[in-house]
């Protein structure tokens, strides 16, 4: 590589991972930033608008997924080369990169050892895949957990919709607020701090929402990303089943000698066994009044 500029797109929906890459560039002077956006119709309009040397694309983004924005930006900018920065490395999702047109993958885990060396590569129109140690691929692990209340699914709704009533169903938050967007609505953000085991900070990102049905977030902290959903099915002879399952994808490092899967599983039983019973409470108070 050369040492005049080389101008880069960064696409990530999740800004402390763009913050991550951009010191990660700034060690080599001639990379430059041109533009950061955080999904992949975006991604297509600047990569066919701006024409940079270098893409850095997520594969898991709102709106488009990666794979089919690489597939059309390798159309509309053929000159860009594409690099993808991935929480996942499956050797099926990897060649199905390279498949519509990338030049290299690098793994999240690695982008401290080994970004800059692929994007050397990359430009220099090698190709650069990362792996990781030995023992230390992200795995996946799925939870799901049911609750039943006497509570119709709208009245169910409104009281798992209030997170204000959050914190009665569990110790470990700090606090929670809404940080982008309306409430529940697709797209928008939900911080949640949590005090214990470790303080951490949880970013909800709403994918779908239909409210009294189902709705769904994206979770990342500790490296790990999480995606849960939870749906409200009318029962016949009245009341609702809450149930809930989530997927875990990632390093998902011990907490305090315990797995993560393992605390998720015990905080989602004592969260919904709780919010069930403030259902049934709610319920029983609303037919008082009829």
């Amino acid at each position: 590589m050369g040492t005049s500029a080389v101008r880069i797109l960064v696409v990530d929906d999740y800004q402390p991972w763009r913050r991550v890459l951009s010191r990660t560039l700034e060690k080599q002077p001639e990379l430059q930033i041109i533009c950061e956006v955080t999904d992949g119709l975006e991604a297509v309009q600047k990569g066919e608008e701006l024409k940079p040397d270098l893409i850095l694309l997520d594969v898991g983004l709102p709106k488009l997924d990666g794979i089919e924005a690489a597939r059309r930006l390798r159309r509309l900018s053929p000159k860009s080369k594409i690099l993808f920065v991935s929480q996942w490395s499956s050797a099926d999702l990897v060649q199905e990169a390279f498949a519509v047109g990338a030049q290299g993958f690098v793994t999240k885990t690695d982008v401290g050892s080994k970004l800059l060396t692929a994007v050397n590569d990359v430009l220099q129109g090698k190709e650069s895949v990362s792996t990781l140690p030995k023992g230390a691929r992200p795995r996946l692990e799925r939870f799901d957990y049911s609750v039943t209340t006497k509570a119709t699914p709208e009245v169910a709704w409104r009281v798992f919709s209030n997170w204000k009533l959050w914190p009665q169903f569990s110790e470990l938050y700090e606090d929670i607020q809404w940080t982008k967007g309306e409430p529940w609505q697709k797209g928008s953000h939900l911080s949640i701090r949590a005090a214990k085991p470790i303080g951490v900070t949880l970013d909800h990102v709403i994918i779908l929402c239909v409210p009294a049905e189902r709705v769904a977030w994206i979770d990342h902290a500790s490296g790990t990303t999480m995606e849960q959903w939870v749906f409200f099915e009318s029962r016949q002879g009245g009341g609702t089943r809450v149930h809930t399952w989530g997927e875990l994808t990632g390093m998902m490092p011990l907490i305090t000698g315990r797995t993560m899967k393992d605390l998720l599983l015990e905080f989602t039983r004592i969260w919904y066994d709780r919010y069930a019973m403030e259902c049934d409470r709610v319920a029983g108070a609303s037919s008082l009044l009829t």
